[in-house]
Parts: structure tokens; C-alpha cells; sequence
């Protein structure tokens, strides 16, 4: 199976961290995306976890905004050829990546309830 992880902070990191490493001793091709935001990238040098890079930390919810089509493309353009049977993440970057590649998703649950409801409805556009 091949899976696609998003992970937005170093804490999101951390958490797939033993996902990654046990799909790996499996046998699945994983993905690895990055937000670089904070010390993120720090903590996947650390831990020496193949990434890509598809977003970077936008101060302002507006450059957030503005910002979104842009990093979902970038995902998108870096799975691509990658083809992922299931995206994993904690936002609304990879629930839209996954709609666009044709892909499920499994979302685990943050301390952002409003991005959170968004991504959950499209994720059930998707399937309905």
C-alpha cells in the first residue's frame, strides 16, 4: 500500500513518527509531507524520515488563505506520480489533496474544530 502522511507541526510529526516507521518495516511506500513551519524540518533531519516540503508557515490568516490553492497544487504535483492508495492527516491540506487524487483520507482530530468540520464535509462531498 502506498500512504501519504501530512504532518503540519513538529507535534503532528512526532505522532506519525511510529506509524511511519512500523507501515516502513511492513513493507508500504509512505510519503512523507511537510509543513515547514517551526521545527519541523529540524525534527525530520533528527530523525532521519524522508520528506517533501509542500508548504511553508504563513503568519496572517489571510496569506493562509490566499496561500491554500497554491500548497494543495504543490501536494498534489508531489503525489502524483507517487499515486496514494490513503492520505493521512490532521487539516484541511490534505483532505482537499486527497479529493483531487482520488484518494481516501483519514483525518485525526485537532484543536481546531472549525478547520475540522471543513475538512469533514469535503471529505463526505467525495463520497456522496
Amino acid at each position: 500500500m502506498k500512504v501519504a502522511i501530512f504532518a503540519n507541526t513538529p507535534a503532528q510529526l512526532h505522532l506519525y513518527r511510529h506509524l511511519i516507521n512500523d507501515l516502513s518495516a511492513h513493507g508500504h511506500d509512505i510519503k512523507l509531507l511537510l509543513r515547514d513551519a517551526g521545527e519541523t524540518i529540524s525534527v525530520a533531519n533528527e530523525l532521519k524520515i524522508d520528506y517533501a516540503i509542500y508548504s511553508r508557515l504563513h503568519p496572517s490568516m489571510t496569506a493562509k488563505i490566499t496561500q491554500l490553492p497554491k500548497a494543495i497544487i504543490t501536494a498534489c504535483n508531489k503525489l502524483q506520480n507517487f499515486r496514494p492508495s490513503i492520505v493521512v492527516g490532521s487539516g484541511i491540506y490534505d483532505a482537499f489533496t486527497s479529493v483531487l487524487l482520488r484518494a481516501p483520507c483519514i483525518e485525526f482530530e485537532d484543536s481546531e474544530p472549525m478547520v475540522n468540520k471543513i475538512t469533514y464535509s469535503v471529505q463526505l462531498s467525495v463520497y456522496m
